[in-house]
């Protein structure tokens, strides 16, 4: 059965009594799961306003419309340290960290127990849960379902691709996708509005770095892998929520891990577009 939309509102209502606003807060969000999947959290509460992420991750919020043991496999992957699941009549409220506990509240008694418990939702505590030992391995277990899905769903690209345009056309294939790529981080993380199309993207990435994009498609040839890759990222990844700590490894993992460079046939070596991948991707700065 589903539910009424003002579940969620009255969450957010007492969210915002204990200091969050709504750039803090994000619904519909798609994020990587665990098992290869994207998953999507109908509410999920960030300490930072702009960097949002598995790092800043509290809160999430889920409708009680499956298996409840399902629903928090799916939340662990957020690394949240509360969960919410929105019920028809009474919210069950867990809490990772320095031990687990839960909780049942209606909704009529929800106003109540934010302000019985308002200081434990401060941002303060909040991020004392979070970095606590004994949650690192929720974090931990997050980053590694979103390693995993980043590199195998890069790798099925590549490798369609590969088979599609033939061998000598890896290293190709290897460059477009890497900036198509980029620019979809790119997008996700700073951009509320999303392009149609990777011929749109691009050009609003050229507009506002030149220089990383210039020439990328060069060829008609090159535009072609590059509608090939947007679409499957697009359909199978999401980066709002991915840490710039974890874009580092993947994109060290594709282009400077040997065993896979050689897997995936690449042999080029461009140290140079490595670097500003991995240290320079202008995203953080854009951030602060």
């Amino acid at each position: 059965m589903y539910l009424e939309k003002s579940s969620l509102d009255v969450l957010e209502e007492q969210l915002y009594k204990c200091g969050f606003t709504s750039y803090n807060m994000k619904r519909n969000l798609r994020y990587p799961s665990a098992n290869k999947t994207m998953s999507t959290v109908d509410l999920v509460v960030f300490a930072d306003e702009k960097v949002q992420d598995l790092t800043t991750s509290f809160i999430s919020a889920f409708y009680a419309i499956e298996d409840r043991e399902k629903v928090l496999e799916r939340a662990k992957s957020l690394a949240t340290p509360i969960v919410f699941l929105l019920g028809s009549n009474e919210v069950e409220i867990i809490q990772y960290g320095r031990k687990e506990t839960s909780e049942k509240v209606s909704y009529a008694l929800l106003e109540h127990y934010f302000s019985e418990n308002r200081l434990n939702y401060s941002k303060k505590e909040l991020s004392t849960l979070k970095n606590s030992t004994e949650f690192q391995p929720v974090l931990l277990f997050a980053i590694d379902a979103t390693k995993e899905l980043l590199t195998s769903t890069f790798e099925h690209i590549l490798t369609r691709e590969k088979s599609r345009l033939g061998k000598a056309s890896v290293n190709e294939i290897t460059k477009v996708a890497i900036h198509i790529l980029a620019a979809c981080v790119i997008e996700d993380k700073l951009w509320e509005q999303k392009s149609s199309n990777v011929l749109e993207l691009i050009k609003k990435c050229q507009n506002q770095f030149p220089h990383y994009f210039k020439g990328c498609l060069s060829s008609d040839k090159r535009i072609e892998i590059a509608k090939n890759v947007y679409d499957a990222i697009r359909l199978n990844l999401n980066f709002e929520s991915v840490s710039h700590e974890v874009l580092g490894y993947f994109y060290e993992y594709v282009i400077l891990d040997p065993k896979v460079r050689n897997n995936l046939g690449i042999h080029w070596t461009d140290e140079e577009l490595a670097d500003k991948i991995v240290n320079t991707l202008p995203i953080e700065k854009h951030l602060a």
